[in-house]
């Protein structure tokens, strides 16, 4: 696996983790900020009922006492309301149809006045508002780290295609230096930690491309000098040949050789040097061979 695919995921899973984390913060944040939005409200209408409710009854007013009850019952969280007056005066049962008992805070009110009790009410509020807030404010968190991952993924692997580009660039040239060929350049240069890396492997090529011409020029120079050693060790092997001693015949002056061999003194000088001969005769030997044939005929 490729390296920008490797912190792609890295990344990745740790942005989601990460954002998990969060949302999970945020949504325990505003349950509980909801929670105690609906118990601030619950005591303030229960110091209102305990005031007002009480009042209303210790004064045997029906009227009152319904319109503030009906007026409670209309707020949203409110799901069923009931008053049990003492004296079975004023008795009041109020439930709402989507009412379904789950999710609920009672809240019960003594009615009293001085020393005297007056009667109750029972209020039941509905938590069921605040659980789909809170599942729809789950949603919009859930849609945001999508969002978020997605984006940051996108943004992620165009920058990895930024920095790896470079990344291939050198490799390829590292490759086409291991081939042999020390005349390539990667000629990737920027003011960054990456074109720093690029201008010292050109340097670090340049300068072995170098050492291999200079330890060529030298293989070069060991082999001619190992030539010319080998030429002028046959040269003195000849020259020591033909200065020792040679073994020839007194009478018609035939070398021997180094197998036995007798042959004429002007083969063996040939063969075992440059000299050549060409034949002719010295002034003795034509007076001695020569002299006495012309004098007869005269």
């Amino acid at each position: 696996m490729r390296i920008k695919y490797k912190v792609a995921i890295s990344v990745v899973m740790t942005l989601i983790c990460f954002n998990s984390l969060f949302t999970y913060y945020n949504v325990y944040s505003h349950k509980k900020m909801k929670m105690k939005e609906l118990n601030e409200r619950i005591v303030i209408k229960h110091k209102f009922l305990q005031e007002t409710i009480s009042q209303t009854i210790f004064d045997f007013d029906a009227e009152k006492t319904d319109v503030y009850i009906r007026s409670l019952f209309r707020d949203i969280d409110v799901m069923s309301i009931s008053l049990h007056d003492y004296s079975d005066i004023i008795n009041i049962e109020l439930t709402k149809k989507e009412f379904s008992g789950h999710n609920v805070i009672k809240d019960e009110i003594l009615l009293e006045r001085g020393e005297r009790k007056l009667g109750v009410v029972t209020v039941v509020y509905s938590t069921e508002l605040i659980e789909a807030d809170i599942s729809q404010f789950k949603q919009s968190m859930f849609f945001l780290t999508g969002s978020l991952v997605v984006i940051t993924l996108l943004v992620l692997i165009i920058l990895l295609g930024i920095v790896t580009k470079p990344f291939g660039r050198i490799l390829a040239g590292i490759q086409y230096v291991n081939t042999g060929n020390l005349n390539h350049r990667i000629g990737f240069y920027s003011r960054d930690e990456l074109g720093e890396l690029a201008l010292a492997l050109d340097e670090m090529t340049e300068n072995l491309n170098k050492i291999t011409a200079s330890r060529d020029e030298l293989n070069r120079e060991i082999a001619f000098r190992k030539q010319t050693e080998e030429e002028l060790r046959e040269a003195i092997s000849q020259i020591k040949t033909l200065s020792g001693f040679l073994p020839i015949c007194s009478v018609c002056k035939k070398i021997r050789d180094d197998k036995g061999y007798w042959e004429q003194i002007e083969s063996y000088i040939t063969h075992h040097s440059d000299a050549e001969f060409s034949h002719s005769m010295c002034p003795d030997c034509m007076n001695r061979y020569y002299k006495p044939v012309n004098d007869s005929q005269s």
